[in-house]
């Protein structure tokens, strides 16, 4: 209370940044709409403020809805079926297409809708002709641009977004408490970004 009423703020960007506090056990339920109304009604109370926001901000990896992801102009069909393939032999290219572009097609809308800038928190699918790379990411949505800009986290947490060596030494699942279950492998970012929002 101390510090807020001593505060000397500058005039510039308003942020909102958004947490949710979902707990855990609603996340491994796998209860994207029950998430995804949580955070309707966080936006709904920033965008209620005045001024409003100039950046509605996610938390890390909270949209709730899978896959989100690209497909490089190169990829061809028969490298998509085959990567996405690697995945899930379950699924098909068709499915996760429709699927990615469903989601990019919602969150560029609800941008749209509020006209106020998001930086989304998600895990990211890029398939590119080298391959398939899955990213803890930052995606900014932008009212009236059909393109993003990305930010993919660079240092990750081992063994809650990666088991160290586990390409080299498969052994190395013994240690960990992912047994029959589907070990975290998320990419490297391999640069620092920078997100220009003007």
């Amino acid at each position: 209370a101390v510090r807020l009423s001593t505060a000397r703020f500058r005039p510039g960007p308003r942020l909102a940044l958004l947490q949710s506090s979902v707990p855990q056990s609603i996340k491994l339920q796998d209860r994207a709409p029950v998430i995804e109304e949580i955070y309707k009604r966080l936006i709904g109370r920033a965008m209620a403020a005045e001024p409003r926001p100039d950046l509605l901000v996610w938390p890390e990896t909270s949209y709730p809805y899978h896959p989100f992801g690209t497909i490089d102009a190169r990829v061809d069909s028969a490298l998509f079926e085959r990567l996405v393939r690697e995945i899930d032999p379950e699924t098909t290219s068709e499915l996760w297409r429709n699927r990615m572009d469903l989601l990019s097609r919602h969150l560029h809308g609800w941008t749209d809708e509020l006209k106020v800038p998001m930086l989304v928190g998600t895990t990211l699918h890029e398939f590119r002709p080298d391959g398939h790379m899955k990213y803890n990411a930052a995606v900014l949505f932008e009212p009236g641009k059909s393109t993003t800009q990305s930010y993919y986290k660079i240092h990750l947490v081992p063994f809650g977004e990666y088991v160290p060596l586990i390409s080299y030494f498969p052994w190395l699942t013994a240690l960990t408490p992912y047994h029959g279950t589907r070990i975290p492998t998320l990419d490297f970012g391999h640069e620092p970004r920078t997100i220009d929002l003007g």
